[in-house]
């Protein structure tokens, strides 16, 4: 079986491995033939509509750089390419245009325009330059005129075999807008509900997510999702009807942060979401008698705003052991992009730090010294990982307990607004959550049980290293007691997203309640964590 992986891993470094020589010469490199380098080419007309099939496959009059050619002139349009997605950045064309590809051909999944300050989105390409070219990665950087006169700058980089693209910011660059069909916009939990959104039609208002660091698209037909990645859980993301500014673009909109990059992820496969009807009063789940398409650890969202019957979106969050290596699910996208899984996503983003000492961490090591009957020489660095479980728990309790307090505090704020009619919708809207959030708490409190829960399975688990059977479960005590929390936390923690960008949304009426709950929540979800006690 070992030589069978070795055999296998290295049959597909050699498929991977540069050609010899560097990139294959033009004439070798038909589009139809799909292989993981990246390419750019510059089709030397500029196209006055967007690219079919055909015409990409074809190829006629398109020039290939060469490898590490950063000096040409592009005469017609950039692209830019690998495997997985096409990049088209027309002279005639409002933005990026991103292509999915697929052994049937090229699909246009997304168009991104980026914005300067004030909403000013791109209305045209002003000039482009090759800043990146060899067989692992390619890089355009582009200029964009927008609509008010301003130049704002972004490059778009390819690496080898994957389905992300990465967009940076340059000069002016305030924001990147989003066309990309959607039928629903879904806020990824990774340890909570999830809440999906049905795209506003004409006439509607734009609408801040309660998203933090990702967005989920899922586009029409069921196939194809494009996922936003972003850094920074400060970054602002909106849905955008489709009258939204002059240009009618629509979509969605992502803040940059400085010198830091978003990034869209294609994920493609048949029938990788689909949306289904609920009975009223019924839980999201993944229906019963439902044959997945693929092996995965599949989600079930509730559709927010939908109107009519209720509805939920059904979607693969992260893989299994079984899923396919060539299937991409939204969790894969998170680790190539920003480098961490949910776990350290929502630890980072509470200020606690890393995941070498959460429960989960800390079970899964000593069960494996159990596996290797290495506990009775392990006595002493099982206690001092113990011990570094509970000062974690100790302080995410007390990040729990801070949500909780100022719950109080902008409940105090609210209550004191509704009768004041400019003020009563937002006041109204922010309580509505607050309700949920205690009931969150509540219910969490009670799961986790109390504070000395922790201490006191990491003095069981030291004393049964010597009964694996015992010591398992234990563990497996310990590993619930972190869900629960993880569960608890990431509720909270979407509770004051949603209020945050509820005051973002607000109107000139109720600006003053906005400002203050706003600044209250601001300072909750980005403050550094400290220790703390229950309320």
């Amino acid at each position: 079986m070992a030589a069978c992986r070795w055999t296998a891993a290295a049959a597909l470094l050699a498929a991977l491995a540069p050609p010899a020589g560097g990139r294959e010469r033009e004439h070798d490199v038909p589009l139809r033939r799909r292989t993981p380098f990246t390419y750019l080419f510059d089709t030397r007309t500029a196209s006055g509509a967007t690219l079919g099939t055909e015409t990409i496959l074809r190829r006629t009059g398109w020039k290939l750089l060469p490898a590490d050619d950063l000096s040409h002139k592009f005469t017609g349009d950039a692209v830019a390419c690998n495997d997985k997605l096409l990049v088209v950045l027309r002279r005639k064309g409002l933005g990026a245009e991103v292509y999915r590809r697929t052994d049937r051909g090229c699909r246009l999944r997304a168009v991104l325009l980026p914005c300067a300050a004030g909403d000013d989105a791109a209305t045209g390409l002003a000039a482009v330059t090759a800043a990146e070219n060899t067989p692992a990665a390619v890089m355009l950087a582009a200029t964009y005129k927008t609509r008010a006169g301003k130049r704002v700058a972004v490059s778009f980089r390819l690496t080898a075999g994957m389905a992300l693209l990465e967009v940076r910011p340059g000069d002016a660059a305030a924001g990147l807008r989003a066309r990309d069909g959607a039928d629903f916009l879904l806020v990824p939990d990774f340890f909570a509900e999830d809440f999906a959104f049905v795209r506003p039609g004409p006439g509607g208002r734009r609408v801040g997510l309660p998203a933090e660091n990702c967005l989920l698209s899922l586009l029409r037909g069921g196939d194809d999702i494009a996922m936003y990645v972003w850094p920074s859980s400060r970054q602002n993301a909106d849905v955008l009807p489709p009258q939204a500014g002059r240009d009618g673009s629509g979509g969605c909109q992502i803040e940059f942060a400085p010198r830091r990059s978003i990034w869209l992820a294609l994920l493609h496969r048949p029938g990788i979401w689909h949306a289904r009807d609920l009975a009223a009063g019924a839980r999201p789940a993944v229906p019963p008698g439902w044959k997945p398409p693929f092996p995965a650890k599949w989600r079930c969202a509730p559709v927010a705003g939908a109107g009519g019957p209720v509805r939920a979106v059904v979607y693969p969050i992260d893989r299994t052991q079984q899923t396919p290596l060539n299937v991409f699910c939204p969790m894969d996208a998170m680790r190539n992009a920003l480098g961490v899984g949910p776990c350290q996503y929502v630890l980072q983003a509470e200020g606690l730090g890393g995941d070498a000492a959460t429960p989960a961490f800390v079970a899964r090591w000593i069960e494996r010294q159990l596996d290797r009957k290495r506990t009775s020489g392990q006595v002493e660095t099982v206690r001092e990982r113990l011990e570094e479980m509970v000062r974690l728990t100790g302080r995410v309790r007390g990040r729990i307990a801070g949500y909780g307090q100022a719950a109080k505090r902008i409940r105090a704020d609210c209550a004191a607004s509704t009768g004041e009619k400019a003020s009563a919708g937002l006041a109204r809207d922010v309580l509505a959550v607050l309700d949920e959030m205690d009931r969150h708490l509540a219910a969490g409190r009670k799961e986790m049980g109390p504070a000395t829960r922790a201490a006191k399975l990491a003095g069981e688990i030291a004393g049964s290293l010597a009964t694996p059977a015992e010591c398992r479960r234990l563990c497996g005590a310990l590993r619930a007691l972190g869900e629960a929390q993880d569960r608890v936390l990431a509720r909270c923690r979407m509770a004051a997203r949603r209020i945050k960008q509820r005051c973002r949304s607000g109107g000139a009426g109720d600006a003053e309640l906005a400002r203050r709950v706003g600044a209250e929540v601001e300072k909750l979800l980005h403050r550094p964590a400290a220790d703390g006690k229950e309320d």
